[in-house]
């Protein structure tokens, strides 16, 4: 991954007009397309499956007359007059006639109408005029609703006031306010002190415009196939701005480090982009992951809220991988302080003065620490208890919208429940007497407490199919409306059997009741799920227990605390007024999803960058206390700028955001707050501080099942350093350092080092079962190495495990890559052939110059043994073409093999266990077979062998016609550790460890 980024990095430098033009033109088109055929946000909250989903999707095609969207317009008398006087009822009639013609309008119901109850006040000073449509909210248009606000004004004279309302106006289209510009100025207050330079301020900010312009324009013309929420934008736009500036941060301030060091500026580019960007993309992934797990929880308009967040985290992942490349090459070394641009090149240093008194500080007494600060977070996350969730209505809406004015005059004049008319559906189809039936239910209904009163109970035309709408005495966000729900469900079943119907209780406040519980009854799974990837992320990242648990424990602090503020302003009123919160009660009822999801990747952010930064300065020293205070200094001004920023851009959004963006940004930005300054900041270093070497240990047998993940991108920083060493020794084939397996059962080997130039030969000796075999395989990328380097032809391990595995070729190993007993040696050759050729089929000519190559080795081995011809009577050492590979002797089958991996000439043969030959004569014939090989080479070549026995130095010499210098022996025995029964080499090849390390501790 690295190494690809590195190379993206270096395109995106050198080509950087054509990168800021693609993302420019991208914007410009898309943004085109959704304003030409986007059709806008919707409030639509569908729960499929449910009581309240299933019974408003039935009515559709039995009830069509209240299936469609609706308004209310709400006329209220002046004072000291009532709104039955005659002019007013008059005008209020005169324009029922005036709607009834208006586009889309099916039915306008009539306050004054004699059948018709509960449409004039109690007070009797205003009135409700009810417009049903006969399309969704998608078919009336802008002309619609002008005409009938139109009307409303028309109302508005003498002193009475009329107001336009309900669905068809409650479109949450996003706004941006002035708030949200302070954010922005905050960010570029931040960079500026950060890099002190204000070409390089504009740079993340560059970058995060035009990554949250394409995901916010790609959104709004998804709305043309499917529905989106208001909330899903703006969503997206604060998350992807937040996490656009801090990703192009990451980057930047690492290529500036490079840039002090005095590193060229498109290789300083290319490596922060491999470097950085490799943890970017990983704290991306982290992020989309959980947005895109709110799929799970089954609600569609959740899951497009996610994937639209994820989609913004992507883009803004993108953006920063390439956009911020292309900058640093407009920028140049303008990126620095003047001042730093006229310093001589320096190494970094260990951070600034500030991050060691903090962290010295912090970790003075960690224990202490992290009693005080976990138990402060406790009790600031008490008020969570109270925290009250529902789902928005117009009553969340902005003050002074028509929507709200509409909403809060409803309330006003007819109670809080007429705002959330429940919707009894009952199936009649059976009924000989159906409007006494309906009468009946409409009694029932009416008797149950909560129940304020019941304006219809009506069958269709059909008459199978009736409707009891009741209107509850409170909100529909009020939990007595929710109990209210559930006491007409437990009652509808007793009614089902008194009448012999099927009944629903159905309506938007049911529907919005059905979503809330669904999502409360999800959100301990989501938080488990989100807890365990934690967990796992982490385990195999730092391949430790104690930074897992530490990050999931802190996460869960971070999660609650937010929880906690939120609750306190919401249910508790504090801050209320300051952070313009109109309306206390019920927060979203996805708050708590969101705010999990979001939060869970952006923790993971600072844990990458503050605990990778200590984990590689303890595996350099291995000095626990040292790696916590100068792996903290070292990250702390990146991640501090990067915290301020992303509380400051959620922050923005509280003052001014729509009513179901507001708490989750106010949970958001404590959360950030908390989870970065306290959390990631002072309890995860004290705890780390407090276990000591501890918390690097991971227990063997775990470690050697978890894969290796490079998420800092050392990967390609080491293969750089292979390179250049390549470059200072080009006859290098092999280099090895400290190589080490280990499995379930102990170690296999350890503390391997070899170096061998073209035309060298290496042999590794050691008793059975002494890992001869998986030492072998390791240096040949087959199996990846627990501890150590390594690097073959240039390629490192385990970055490069494909490349080192076609350019290490193995010679038959039994179990691993056997010639094939039932075949010939010509169709062994030609399968070999086929696959390293990437042909379909093998030449006959090329399978002949193949067992040349085998016969001219065979006959030189029996010349310089001084082996007969002949190993027994009726056979023979050379081979034909179409003898049996079963039936060769055992000298040519080895020979066969090691000649099969010369094909396609790799630098690099890989022979084991040349001591299956039985008689001295035939291993001595193979030694001196080895050597003509690399004697007769004309293209680079090393060969590497094993065997329990191998001959002295200097009759090797003789053998293979080799100087001592060219030829290394390596004993590889060595005690095997935890356990009492040696591990063999088969049970190694079949456990194929994944696992990889860095450096050997």
């Amino acid at each position: 991954m690295s190494s690809a980024l590195y190379t993206l990095g270096r395109w995106c430098h050198q080509h950087r007009r054509h990168v800021l033009a693609t993302w420019l033109l991208a914007l410009t088109l898309i943004a085109s397309l959704a304003v030409a055929i986007g059709t806008g946000t919707k409030e639509e909250y569908r729960v499929p499956n449910s009581e309240s989903q299933e019974a408003l999707d039935y009515i559709k095609g039995t009830f069509p007359e209240i299936s469609g969207t609706s308004a209310q317009i709400i006329v209220i008398a002046p004072n000291g007059r009532t709104i039955t006087d005659r002019a007013i009822r008059t005008d209020i009639e005169n324009s029922i006639k005036r709607i009834e013609n208006i586009d889309s309008v099916k039915a306008v119901t009539n306050p004054y109408d004699k059948n018709v109850s509960g449409s004039l006040s109690a007070d009797n000073r205003a009135a409700l005029i009810n417009i049903q449509f006969t399309g969704d909210f998608f078919s009336i248009t802008d002309t619609t609703r002008d005409t009938l606000t139109n009307e409303a004004n028309t109302l508005t004279h003498n002193g009475t006031r009329a107001v336009a309302g309900g669905a068809i106006y409650n479109n949450a289209v996003p706004t941006m306010s002035w708030t949200e510009g302070i954010g922005l100025i905050l960010s570029s207050l931040v960079l500026l002190i950060f890099f002190r330079a204000i070409r390089a301020t504009a740079a993340p900010i560059v970058s995060a415009l035009l990554g949250a312009g394409v995901s916010l324009a790609l959104l709004f013309l998804a709305t043309s196939i499917t529905v989106l929420t208001g909330t899903t934008p703006m969503l997206a736009l604060m998350i992807g701005m937040a996490v656009g500036i801090d990703y192009s941060l990451f980057l930047l301030a690492r290529h500036r480090e490079n840039l002090l060091e005095g590193i060229d500026p498109a290789e300083s580019a290319a490596r922060a982009t491999a470097t950085a960007g490799s943890a970017v993309l990983f704290a991306g992934f982290t992020v989309i992951t959980a947005l895109a797990g709110l799929s799970v929880v089954g609600l569609p308009f959740l899951t497009t809220m996610g994937i639209g967040s994820a989609i913004a985290v992507a883009i803004a992942v993108a953006a920063a991988l390439t956009i911020s490349p292309a900058l640093m090459s407009l920028l140049g070394r303008n990126i620095l302080a003047h001042r730093q641009r006229t310093n001589p090149p320096r190494h970094a240093t260990t951070g600034p003065r500030w991050a060691h008194i903090w962290i010295r500080t912090v970790t003075r007494f960690p224990l202490l620490t992290i009693i005080v600060l976990t138990s402060s977070l406790i009790f600031a996350s008490i008020p969570a208890r109270h925290l009250e969730l529902a789902l928005p209505d117009a009553g969340t809406t902005n003050p002074g919208t028509n929507a709200r004015l509409a909403y809060d005059l409803t309330a006003e004049h007819f109670g809080p429940g007429a705002n959330g008319p429940l919707l009894v559906v009952a199936d009649i189809v059976k009924s000989e007497r159906p409007r006494e039936l309906m009468d009946d239910l409409k009694k029932e209904v009416a008797s149950i407490p909560g129940i304020h009163h019941v304006s219809l109970a009506t069958p269709n035309r059909n008459a199978d199919t009736g409707v009891v709408i009741a209107i509850p005495t409170t909100a529909p966000s009020d939990p007595a409306t929710t109990q209210l729900v559930h006491e007409i469900r437990n009652r509808a079943t007793t009614w089902e059997k008194r009448y012999d119907t099927t009944l629903s209780v159905t309506g938007a406040t049911a529907a919005q009741i059905d979503i809330s519980e669904m999502l409360g009854k999800a959100l301990i799974p989501f938080a488990l799920v989100v807890m365990g990837l934690c967990l796992l992320l982490l385990l195999i990242v730092f391949r430790s227990v104690l930074v897992p648990l530490t990050a999931t424990l802190g996460f869960l602090l971070s999660v609650l605390t937010a929880f906690g503020a939120v609750a306190a302003v919401y249910s508790w009123g504090w801050l209320a007024e300051p952070l313009s919160v109109s309306r206390l009660g019920p927060v979203i009822s996805f708050m708590p999803i969101i705010l999990m999801g979001v939060l869970f990747g952006l923790a993971m952010d600072y844990q990458m960058f503050i605990v990778s930064r200590m984990h590689e300065h303890y595996s350099h020293n291995g000095d626990p206390d040292s790696a916590v205070e100068n792996g903290f200094a070292a990250a702390a001004p990146v991640v501090t700028a990067a915290a301020v920023i992303m509380v400051g851009i959620f922050a923005a959004f509280v003052p001014h955001g729509s009513a179901t963006i507001k708490p989750i940004a106010l949970g958001l930005a404590v959360g950030v707050f908390v989870d970065a300054f306290i959390v990631r900041m002072a309890i995860v270093p004290a705890a780390l501080k407090l276990f000591g070497h501890g918390a690097w240990w991971l227990p063997t047998k775990l470690a050697t099942h978890l894969p290796a993940i490079d998420v800092e991108g050392t990967g390609v920083m080491r293969q750089i350093s292979a390179q250049k060493t390549a470059n200072r020794h080009p006859q290098r084939i092999v280099h090895a350092t400290e190589l080490a397996v280990t499995g379930a059962r102990g170690t296999v080997f350890s503390h391997l080092d070899l170096t061998l130039n073209d035309g060298q030969l290496a042999i590794l000796a050691g008793p059975e079962g002494s890992g001869k075999t998986t030492a072998l395989l390791t240096l040949a990328g087959r199996i990846y190495p627990s501890y150590g380097d390594l690097t073959v032809g240039g390629h490192v391990m385990p970055e490069h495990s494909g490349t080192i595995q076609h350019l290490a070729s193995l010679a038959e190993i039994s179990g691993v890559n056997p010639l094939e007993n039932d075949l010939s040696v010509k169709q062994n050759i030609a399968e070999t052939l086929s696959t390293r050729t990437l042909m379909p089929w093998a030449r006959r000519r090329d399978i002949d110059i193949v067992i040349d190559s085998l016969n001219h080795l065979i006959t030189y081995a029996l010349d310089t043994a001084d082996l007969p011809l002949e190993p027994r009577a009726g056979s023979s050492y050379l081979v034909h073409r179409d003898t049996l590979v079963r039936d060769l002797p055992r000298l040519s089958r080895m020979l066969l093999g090691i000649v099969l991996a010369t094909i396609g000439r790799p630098p690099f043969i890989l022979i084991d266990d040349i001591d299956t030959l039985r008689t001295i004569a035939e291993r001595r014939g193979a030694w001196a077979a080895i050597g003509l090989l690399l004697r007769e080479r004309d293209t680079p070549l090393a060969i590497l062998t094993a065997c329990q026995d191998p001959f002295p130095t200097n009759e090797l010499t003789t053998l293979t016609g080799l100087s001592e210098t060219d030829i290394t022996h390596i004993d590889i025995a060595h005690p095997i550790h935890q356990t009492d029964t040696p591990t063999t080499s088969e049970e190694t090849v079949t456990q194929q460890p994944a696992t990889a390390s860095k450096a050997h501790n």
